[in-house]
């Protein structure tokens, strides 16, 4: 299975749900392409130009 519709989490012994969540659930060589994607849509520009600079 990729990916399924619903998830939830388990906090201090409980279920908390996520109804509306997709979870996903790549194969090892893509996530580490998801991961890197998933962080430069969101981190600030001087930490994706530090993380370039590392390639």
């Amino acid at each position: 299975m990729f990916a399924y519709y619903c998830g939830s989490l388990k906090i201090d012994g409980e279920r908390l749900q996520h109804p509306h969540s997709i979870v996903i659930m790549p194969d090892p060589e893509g996530r580490t392409a998801l991961l890197d994607a998933s962080y430069r849509t969101t981190a600030p520009a001087a930490a994706i130009s530090e993380l370039d600079a590392q390639d």
